[in-house]
């Protein structure tokens, strides 16, 4: 899963030329050429990322139950082992498809607070210490 990055830049060969860097450098680029077009982007990636939630919470339920009945089936010698593989393999794609969509929610997230005018970086996240307590 690579980072996603909006870039709000009203000269458009300087927004080309860093988009292309940044991917270069393996990140997921946008484009806005003004701040409401990069509003625009955050908050669409934010729907379309929560309506994928449900859809892939649901694909993930459905891969356990049948990654529980191949195995149910194969313990009992009435199913073979590549199904069992099989359906191991879907329940861990799932799995990561979900995660990935987390992922790039919560990047939806930041690209909204800096479009929003904030300077989000890791070290200005969350106090780690006192979610622990």
């Amino acid at each position: 899963v690579c980072m996603r990055v909006l870039i709000v830049e009203d000269e458009v060969r300087l927004a080309s030329s860093l988009q292309d860097l940044l991917e270069l450098g393996g990140y997921a680029a946008d484009v806005a050429h003004d701040g409401e077009a990069g509003l625009d982007n955050a908050l669409t990636g934010i729907r379309s990322s929560e309506e994928r939630v449900r859809r892939l919470s649901e694909a993930v339920e459905h891969a356990e139950v049948s990654n529980q009945l191949a195995r149910l089936e194969y313990e009992s010698g009435i199913g073979d082992y590549l199904t069992l593989l099989t359906s191991e393999r879907t329940l861990l794609t799932a799995r990561e498809t979900a995660l990935a969509n987390d992922t790039n929610r919560v990047n939806y997230y930041i690209m909204l607070y800096r479009a929003l005018g904030g300077g989000w970086t890791p070290e200005n996240g969350p106090d780690t210490e006192s979610v622990k307590e």
